[in-house]
């Protein structure tokens, strides 16, 4: 019987302990354990073997995590770098491999694309280009992870195209931020109106299409949320890409206590 006893209270503790470690909070990431290096690669792919001209320019700067800290696996935080940077084709792939397939990609599609007009026409084509930068810019204190990826394309016609795009990415629960992870319910009225007195302090307000809307592409910085309108977004392309920054003070009683 009093084995049985010793029995019981043994199993009693083991699932005490068990739930005990499973309850204990997850350990934070520091920033200074995420270490970045750059994937550069740089290359002209002629439209015809014979000829040097025309041709397409593709130079890639990706920023990817190349170290982990303790046992922690960060390949999590690569596959949405690249897919965010690249596309959702390459999710699956090593930040190296897909760099290395997105240029086959962009290749062929440059050569099926022109190859028959200009046979066809004789025209010569201006060289098209395709720049593609994506940066660590910054880890908080709190473990938020503000990434940027900028992108220029020129494929023909009357003038390129640019665009950003901001990731704030939590490295301690493995998501990329939204609106909703960062303002309290019903933030998105009162935020438009903040975002519409603010369009008024940069000058060319009067060119915009419409007042600037909430965006999810937005990025959290030490000072403030800055929001990104890419060409087209709200004004005609000659206005480029608007940035809106909003100081903490004025966002205060919409932010969730984590981000206030």
């Amino acid at each position: 019987m009093k084995s049985l006893r010793n029995l019981i209270k043994f199993f009693v503790l083991a699932g005490t302990l068990f739930f005990a470690a499973c309850a204990s909070p997850q350990k934070e990431v520091p920033p200074s354990s995420v270490a970045f290096s750059t994937i550069a690669v740089q290359k002209k792919i002629p439209l015809f073997q014979t000829k040097a001209k025309p041709d397409l320019s593709v130079k890639i700067s990706l920023d990817v995590v190349e170290n982990s800290f303790g046992s922690a696996d960060f390949s999590w935080l690569n596959k949405i770098i690249t897919m965010r940077a690249l596309g959702k084709n390459f999710a699956s792939e090593s930040p190296r491999r897909a760099v290395e397939k997105f240029i086959e990609d962009e290749s062929a599609s440059y050569k099926e694309s022109w190859t028959e007009l200009v046979e066809e026409t004789g025209t010569l084509l201006a060289n098209n280009e395709i720049d593609l930068v994506a940066r660590k810019r910054e880890i908080h204190g709190n473990g938020i992870l503000l990434y940027e990826i900028d992108r220029f394309y020129y494929l023909g016609g009357a003038h390129g195209i640019s665009d950003k795009l901001f990731l704030n990415i939590d490295l301690n629960t493995k998501k990329v931020l939204t609106l909703k992870d960062v303002f309290k319910d019903d933030f998105n009225f009162p935020l438009a109106e903040i975002l519409a007195e603010q369009a008024t302090t940069i000058g060319r307000r009067e060119r915009f299409f419409h007042e600037p809307t909430v965006t999810e592409n937005f990025a959290i910085m030490a000072d403030g949320i800055l929001f990104c309108y890419n060409p087209y977004e709200i004004a005609p392309y000659s206005e480029g890409i608007i940035l809106l920054k909003i100081p903490y003070e004025k966002l205060k009683p919409l932010l969730k206590k984590n981000y206030e």
